[in-house]
């Protein structure tokens, strides 16, 4: 999707004939004509498959997370929705939006068709899952009860099969935010093979102790092919590198795919 990002989770859903999907992000550009969700997301979950998902889920109503979701909540046939409970303050925005008052009205186109299609929306706080299968489940991790999400900082989810961390989604979470979730969680709570880098690696979202936590065996990051923010950072590329850690880059490689064993995760 481009500079934004979108999570597809597959898991098999045997007693419901099916393979279950959920959607975390669906991206979102600039062009009124190309949409993401129309363009890019439905075709590639439509390929001899009905348009179908269990579940769609926005870390926070930025362009680049939100905008490709409303085709799809529009469209598909989607058994619920989550987000994160909204602050009523919203964070400082950039120049080019002074008001926020894109991210403000693509919420509420957002809630709008949530409601006019009676699709279940839950908004999620630390301790609550997004249950998959039995053993499997996206683990809320922030943000805390009584202290509501705002700008970039919103859902980080945690998929777990069977209490092992597989991968860890923080969206655009930015360096302070991620510090109050390790000082609030125990030290394995993070722990994920799979790493998607904050803020499309961002320098802003750059913290090493958060590497330490999640002890990954690889990184993604979800960025642009020659974006002007040139992400990831340097800084960051540099520390991943240190570390010995590859980093997947979409920019690079196009759509990048994790598989488990099903039945190796339940051992």
């Amino acid at each position: 999707v481009g500079q934004g990002q979108a999570v597809l989770v597959e898991w098999p859903a045997a007693a419901i004939g099916r393979q279950g999907r959920g959607l975390v992000d669906g991206g979102g550009f600039f062009s009124a004509r190309f949409d993401s969700g129309r363009d890019v997301i439905a075709p590639a979950l439509t390929a001899n498959r009905l348009p179908q998902l269990d579940f769609i889920a926005v870390s926070h109503p930025d362009r680049d997370h939100l905008r490709g979701l409303l085709f799809l909540a529009g469209n598909f046939t989607v058994g619920a929705a989550y987000s994160a409970v909204a602050g009523n303050v919203p964070e400082p925005a950039p120049a080019a939006d002074p008001d926020g008052r894109e991210e403000r009205l693509l919420a509420a186109r957002f809630a709008a068709i949530l409601r006019e299609r009676a699709i279940p929306h839950r908004q999620l706080v630390a301790g609550d899952a997004i249950r998959l299968a039995p053993g499997l489940q996206l683990e809320v991790l922030a943000p805390f009860a009584g202290e509501p999400a705002s700008g970039n900082n919103g859902l980080v989810l945690r998929l777990t099969a069977h209490g092992k961390g597989l991968a860890l989604l923080p969206g655009d979470a930015e360096t302070p935010y991620l510090r109050r979730i390790l000082a609030r969680h125990a030290p394995d709570a993070l722990t994920a093979e799979v790493l998607v880098l904050p803020h499309h690696g961002s320098a802003g979202s750059l913290l090493p102790a958060l590497y330490d936590a999640v002890r990954p065996r690889m990184v993604v990051v979800s960025s642009g092919a020659y974006n002007a923010y040139r992400l990831p950072a340097a800084k960051v590329r540099g520390e991943l590198a240190r570390r010995g850690l590859p980093l997947h880059n979409t920019a690079e490689a196009g759509e990048f795919v994790r598989r488990w064993d099903p039945l190796l995760l339940a051992r």
